[in-house]
């Protein structure tokens, strides 16, 4: 990508983080509303954005590379699982603090920015990548990720309730429909293409209200 075509995408990121700033301190939005955009955005708009680009064609090309972007992945987390042990030990934190520390090391929260930016950036094709590489985290989150935090203070209990989640449930129907090449009938495929297109500046205008 062109430098100056990156640069001006980040600038239209930051000038509607700002319009989200702004909102929320001049009353238009307030915390309610903000909280309510943010679940709106998680539970429906980020899984229709999942849905929406994994609607293209199977290709066996594009299975081999999602494959191999699975297992990175899973690489990946059994690296930052190695990291997230010791990294209370380096930073001499609290032994009650253990858990939250090796939870926030080991998991960062990429789809409510990190979907919707590379959506603006690389078009809908990376989503599809991203998604995949999503499925480790969505299954170890809620299973290793309580375990890490249940290791600190306790009291976190884990339910397989939490893996059905919308964010899981949906990269697994895009799977599917990939795979099996199905094809959404175009009344409701245009409806998640426009959720779709509204994810990037909605997340944005969420988390500027988040920092204002």
């Amino acid at each position: 990508m062109d430098y100056f075509v990156a640069l001006n995408q980040v600038l239209v990121l930051f000038l509607l983080i700002g319009v989200g700033f702004f909102c929320r301190r001049a009353g238009i939005l307030n915390q309610n509303s903000v909280s309510s955009l943010s679940k709106f955005l998680l539970d429906i708009c980020i899984p229709a954005m999942i849905i929406y680009s994994m609607q293209i064609p199977f290709s066996q090309s594009i299975a081999e590379k999602s494959g191999m972007l699975l297992v990175g992945a899973v690489l990946y987390y059994i690296i930052a699982f190695g990291v997230c042990w010791v990294t209370p030990y380096l930073l001499r934190c609290k032994r009650e603090e253990f858990g939250v520390f090796r939870f926030m090391t080991m998991f960062s929260n990429s789809m409510f920015m990190g979907f919707p930016i590379l959506s603006m950036l690389y078009g809908s094709e990376a989503i599809f990548y991203a998604a995949i590489f999503n499925i480790p985290f969505t299954l170890l989150t809620y299973s290793v990720g309580i375990w890490l935090l249940r290791s600190g203070k306790g009291g976190v209990s884990f339910s397989w309730k939490l893996l059905l989640n919308t964010a899981f449930l949906s990269t697994f129907v895009g799977i599917l429909f990939f795979v099996t090449s199905f094809s959404i009938p175009d009344p409701f495929y245009g409806a998640l293409g426009l959720l779709s297109d509204v994810t990037t500046p909605l997340s944005l205008v969420v988390t500027g209200g988040f920092l204002a």
